[in-house]
């Protein structure tokens, strides 16, 4: 017993191509926007060669095509100075005013100073949270946890660095600490939280 198999008329073929055609064109278009957004971040809204920064804590807003932005920017500085055993008379501390993160004065020669921000997310969704430093004392400054999700309720506390190293010249060094939170628009977003 033979088959016969049904030939496709070439006008529904044709109208098949197309329609997958316009498919992929569509998808293309989605996907290009999508990692177009990614990499037009908001990292690169800043410039790393910035000379202004703030004075006090400032609070600012934004928002892009797939995420909203909360950004806590802080005055930031440091002394670096070479200190003698036999140099009694020099006060070695920090600022511990929450609207500044100042490290005081901080020994050269392979020495630190430790600030505590302890964040909060009080978001009813999970949120990105980032860390930039700008300014000449952005060589000298660190986090224990950076890049990471925080997810909604929950609080940790990230110690922030500034390290000095035998090479790191006496002065004052000043800058601008930002802590950047962003959430997504979209629903679909949050599967794709960890990895952007």
């Amino acid at each position: 017993m033979k088959m016969k198999l049904k030939k496709e008329k070439p006008k529904i073929r044709k109208m098949k191509r197309v329609k997958l055609k316009i498919g992929l064109l569509v998808i293309s278009i989605i996907a290009i926007i999508f990692l177009s957004s990614l990499l037009i971040s908001y990292d690169q809204r800043r410039s790393p060669n910035q000379t202004e920064f703030v004075n006090n804590m400032t609070f600012e807003n934004s928002t892009d095509l797939f995420f909203y932005y909360g950004t806590t920017k802080y005055p930031a500085s440091v002394q670096v100075r070479n200190v003698k055993p036999e140099d009694s008379s020099i006060v070695i501390g920090l600022s511990v005013d929450p609207w500044y993160l100042g490290f005081g004065i901080i020994p050269s020669g392979g020495n630190f100073g430790k600030r505590s921000l302890i964040l909060t997310n009080t978001q009813d969704r999970d949120t990105k949270v980032n860390f930039r430093v700008y300014g000449n004392i952005s060589q000298m400054v660190s986090f224990s946890k950076d890049n990471f999700v925080l997810h909604s309720s929950d609080s940790i506390t990230i110690n922030v660095f500034c390290r000095t190293t035998g090479t790191t010249p006496e002065g004052n060094y000043t800058g601008e600490i930002d802590i950047i939170v962003k959430y997504p628009k979209y629903e679909f977003m949050y599967n794709f939280l960890n990895w952007i």
